[in-house]
């Protein structure tokens, strides 16, 4: 009997609909740690994370990196431009182990620090993380890189870190969009989400008042070929809980916006 059109398409969205509804998909396939993206990040497509230079954009993919592949036992990819994997991993084992990161880096540990340390790495040694930390990639190098991760791997997430490290000829004025364009079809084919880092500028983050999408737009119709614009803010106040900070999606092409208060904790370089 010939299918009508449609008909497995709905078939599927009814279930999913189902799980949800009785608690049984708790989309736990791209579960973050963070409230606000569990409950809008899409399953495929362009995610931007933005934020200017220092505010913690890393810190927060390596806890999506960490929650996803060691909570959640998800497969994560991970093309890091800017810094090693042997740094990563440090930093990954401070977030997770809590351990302040200046004492893994110089090697000042006591025994107890030692022995969360040798725990946190068994835990690792079981996370399905691939981490590629090349240099001066070209954006074929960075697509030839994640199709071959997730074609051995069949990786749940994908992170770029970061945009403006990604080798291209930027004499072209359309450099930024072209490159978010041919990442968002990689997403789209591929069926899940990437996010990519991006690096701005003060001027355009402090504008806050429903105009920050606006100013966004300055480095391109950024919003025109992603899935989500993700910006992350710090503040100046700090308790004995860490620096504050939130989290705003400016931009979601499915689903709603919204902003998230979390706190950093510059010890362990992790977002509690």
């Amino acid at each position: 009997m010939k299918k009508k059109p449609l008909e497995q398409t709905l078939v599927k969205v009814i279930e999913h609909l189902k799980k949800k509804l009785y608690c049984l998909d708790i989309r736990n396939d791209i579960e973050t740690g963070f409230r606000i993206l569990d409950d809008s990040l899409p399953k495929q497509g362009l995610i931007v994370l933005a934020g200017v230079a220092r505010v913690g954009k890393t810190a927060m993919a390596l806890d999506i990196t960490r929650r996803m592949a060691v909570t959640n036992k998800k497969t994560v990819g991970y093309i890091s431009l800017g810094e090693s994997e042997e740094t990563l991993v440090e930093r990954i084992i401070a977030s997770e182990s809590k351990i302040p990161l200046w004492k893994i880096n110089t090697g000042k540990l006591q025994s107890r620090d030692l022995l969360l340390i040798e725990m946190t790495v068994g835990k690792l040694l079981k996370a399905n993380i691939y981490i590629d930390d090349t240099a001066s990639q070209t954006l074929e190098q960075v697509i030839k890189s994640i199709k071959k991760i997730h074609k051995e791997n069949s990786a749940n997430l994908f992170i770029v870190d970061y945009l403006q490290l990604i080798s291209v000829d930027s004499a072209l004025k359309t450099w930024k969009t072209d490159t978010m364009a041919t990442l968002r079809e990689l997403a789209m084919n591929l069926k899940v989400p990437i996010i990519l880092i991006l690096d701005t500028s003060k001027d355009i983050l402090k504008d806050v008042e429903g105009n920050k999408l606006r100013s966004l737009r300055s480095l391109g119709n950024i919003d025109k070929v992603s899935d989500m614009i993700i910006s992350l803010n710090t503040g100046y106040k700090s308790d004995d809980k860490g620096h504050e900070a939130s989290i705003t999606i400016d931009h979601n092409r499915n689903g709603l916006l919204g902003k998230e208060d979390v706190k950093f904790d510059p010890l362990s370089a992790s977002f509690n």
